[in-house]
């Protein structure tokens, strides 16, 4: 009986990572990039990798997503052109006409960058890292501005951005996807090896988060407290 026990358990970590995979293919580009628009970003020495054409900026972020050595990308929509970036320099230019957008990865950052409005809330943070981190557990935000010892949460990066050469101003993009877990509701997943056991959190969604930015956190257990699996 201790051994059907066991092999029930594994069966079912398995269907759920196995689920999890087939979600995440369906859900579009933004689940790897943070779209940053009207933003050009200039290249590194030698970053462009490939310069394919595109013919919509889903397209251009997807063909970085494909390329192991890309870390950003440019979309011009007004001759569908992408560029592909191996590295990026901070303090990028921003655009007026709306047909640039620059991409980059979750938890990455940009020096000199702000976006004004669809601000959800903001709270003091100690550090750029840190305010990503607060960024990816605060319900809907997709990116922060960390400012003046401030991390604004935003729902939206949107409008034509303001850019100067302030070391200090930064906006930076979450450091996980929003939409990488999956919800079965009512069953509660052995762990395996290793657990990691945090504070209390008020809901779902917020013990989903606090996993997406544990480098070894598998599966998460939501209840009153929240119980991170390693190693499923």
């Amino acid at each position: 009986m201790k051994g059907q026990a066991n092999t029930v358990f594994l069966s079912l970590i398995i269907v759920a990572k196995t689920v999890l995979s087939v979600q995440l293919d369906a859900i579009p580009y933004t689940t790897v990039w943070t779209e940053l628009p009207n933003v050009n970003i200039s290249p590194g020495a030698s970053a462009y990798l490939r310069q394919p054409p595109a013919t919509n900026a889903s397209d251009c972020a997807n063909f970085c997503n494909t390329n192991g050595l890309c870390i950003g990308a440019v979309y011009r929509s007004s001759d569908q052109h992408c560029w592909l970036l191996s590295s990026y320099l901070q303090f990028p230019q921003a655009q007026t006409d709306n047909t640039v957008s620059s991409f980059l990865r979750f938890g990455s950052a940009m020096a000199g960058l702000d976006y004004a409005g669809n601000t959800i809330s903001s709270e003091s943070a100690s550090s750029v890292s840190d305010c990503a981190t607060k960024c990816a557990l605060k319900q809907g935000c997709i990116a922060g501005v960390f400012k003046n010892s401030k991390c604004e949460y935003k729902s939206l990066l949107a409008g034509t951005p303001v850019t100067t050469d302030n070391p200090s101003l930064w906006t930076l993009t979450a450091p996980s996807p929003p939409l990488s877990f999956i919800g079965l509701p009512g069953i509660q997943i052995s762990p395996g090896v290793a657990i990691f056991d945090f504070a209390p959190t008020s809901n779902p969604a917020d013990c989903a988060s606090a996993c997406a930015i544990t480098p070894s956190c598998a599966v998460t257990n939501f209840r009153s407290l929240r119980y991170v699996v390693s190693g499923a």
